[in-house]
């Protein structure tokens, strides 16, 4: 059996695979192509965004509990934790997750002899990073309160990773319900015991404590479910197959390695160069950040299994795709960053209380991100889906050598602004690189124009802010939602490309073609 899935994955690699060609046998395209249609790429968007929204809500609530009740040093302690643990998540994935994503995705029957060897790797992978992680954290030169916190929490963000790597393979499968539906059940227990927890006057260091327990009990019930819906029955592991899925991961692992790297360089430098206090005041206005990048993340995951298929099997409809998806994230993205940065201090004061003020001019200056973080991830994912991984990790060691001079210099010299210029400019080069990546694949004057009336309809809405200062902004949303949706549809270019494919998606499947 072994060897039948070393055979498996050597046909199985970043350009190649069993359903590409005419005479492929059983699991075959053909095969597939007898299946129901999958659910929509609308739906498979909205089912992941409903349940991280849930799960989400629950994070977010435990977050602005351990705000107000450790203050900023306390939460500066919790967000450097928790950079440090995603790092250490990113490592121990290794980049499987992805992989999974796009080759089962695209070969769903043929690599289901790889589901045990991939679980077993999972597993492994994190046991390696752990034994390894607590030893450097013991020789750091940071409190025992700190070291304890540092260790617990990087252990949750490990077990969190077994929660998400068992919902890839539902996703792939585009039963995106299910993998949804694990995030957001894993949260709330996590949230609540937390909450509680705090509430009751006990330390850091005991929240965490629950924390990382409460994930292993989530890791434990999600993987027996795992196990049993998929039939998967352990049969040994194999060392060499091992190795070779992480050879034909290392493009995954060193793009989602370099990201979390770049993207938490600011929270790192903060700390080390500023101290807990600013990291406190700096996370709080990522937070809400960060926030609206997982909902883009959703769509940026939903297309993947559905475009890998199309580049292969249907390359018209895999062109119609990359165009349509990109002007809705842009017509969403950009009109997202402004009203953020228009209802920042109210958004601030509402969930963290008035002592958080340095965090709202942060917070306006971050909203940039929102509007270019989107671009650049759906051309990374788009690139994925054409075979390009290994470009994608370019991109990110292009990101991270401008971030690393960035944030090195900015942050000395100017402090909590010089983060988020750093930030800024970080996301720029890396959204730059991904644009050279996909150049052949993007019709640019058509994305240049969804840019322009993304802008034009977010100049429109934002006059009313100005023209009512006396009204609270929060009370403006909805005003200001309507005024941008009436530009936006003064374009008729939009109904027939956007808008059209919004609503036909609903009603169709993805299979074969492209609403």
């Amino acid at each position: 059996m072994i060897s039948k899935e070393q055979d498996d994955l050597a046909n199985i690699g970043p350009n190649t695979g069993p359903n590409t060609g005419p005479n492929t046998g059983a699991g075959s395209a053909a095969d597939e192509s007898a299946s129901p249609a999958s659910p929509s790429l609308l739906q498979n968007f909205l089912r992941l965004l409903t349940g991280r929204l849930i799960g989400d809500l629950a994070t977010f609530m435990l977050f602005v509990v351990l705000s107000r009740h450790f203050g900023e040093e306390g939460i500066g302690q919790y967000s450097f934790a928790t950079a440090i643990g995603g790092i250490a998540l990113i490592i121990s994935d290794f980049g499987l997750r992805g992989y999974a994503l796009k080759e089962i995705g695209r070969h769903r029957h043929a690599v289901r002899d790889l589901y045990w060897q991939l679980a077993a790797s999972w597993l492994l992978n994190g046991f390696i990073t752990l034994v390894v992680l607590v030893p450097t954290i013991l020789l750091m030169p940071i409190t025992a309160d700190g070291k304890a916190v540092l260790i617990l929490i990087c252990s949750s963000q490990l077990l969190l990773g077994l929660i998400s790597s068992s919902g890839v393979l539902f996703m792939a499968h585009e039963k995106m319900e299910i993998s949804a539906l694990f995030e957001s059940t894993a949260s709330w227990l996590v949230a609540i015991s937390a909450i509680c927890v705090a509430l009751m006057g006990n330390s850091l260091v005991a929240v965490a404590v629950v924390i990382v327990t409460a994930y292993g009990i989530a890791a434990v019930v999600v993987g027996v479910f795992t196990f049993r819906y998929f039939h998967i029955q352990p049969r040994g592991f194999s060392f060499v197959l091992h190795w070779r899925l992480l050879c034909t991961a290392f493009p995954f692992a060193m793009r989602y390695l370099l990201r979390q790297i770049s993207m938490r360089l600011d929270i790192i430098f903060i700390g080390l160069f500023l101290g807990p206090v600013e990291v406190g005041a700096y996370a709080v206005a990522y937070r809400l950040i960060f926030f609206l990048f997982i909902m883009f993340n959703l769509v940026g995951l939903a297309i993947v299994p559905a475009s890998a298929r199309f580049f292969k099997e249907a390359h018209e409809a895999f062109l119609l795709l990359t165009q349509r998806a990109l002007g809705v994230v842009i017509l969403i993205s950009v009109p997202s960053a402004v009203g953020l940065a228009l209802v920042a201090p109210e958004v601030i004061e509402l969930f963290f209380g008035p002592e958080f003020k340095t965090s709202v001019g942060l917070l306006q200056g971050l909203a940039i991100l929102v509007a270019v973080f989107p671009i650049g991830l759906i051309m990374q994912n788009l690139m994925v889906a054409s075979d390009r991984q290994v470009f994608t990790m370019y991109t990110e060691v292009i990101g991270l050598c401008v971030g690393l001079l960035a944030h090195g210099s900015l942050i000395l010299l100017y402090g909590l602004k010089g983060a988020v210029i750093a930030a800024i400019i970080t996301e720029f080069a890396i959204v730059g690189a991904a644009a050279y990546g996909v150049r052949d694949i993007v019709d640019w004057k058509r994305l240049a124009g969804r840019v322009a009336i993304a802008a034009l309809g977010s100049v429109a809405f934002a006059a009313l802010y100005f023209l009512l200062p006396q009204v609270l902004p929060i009370i403006l949303i909805l005003p200001a939602i309507v005024i941008y949706a009436a530009v936006v549809a003064c374009f008729h270019s939009l109904h027939g490309e956007e808008m059209k494919a919004l609503v036909s998606l609903v009603r169709k499947g993805d299979s074969g073609e492209v609403a």
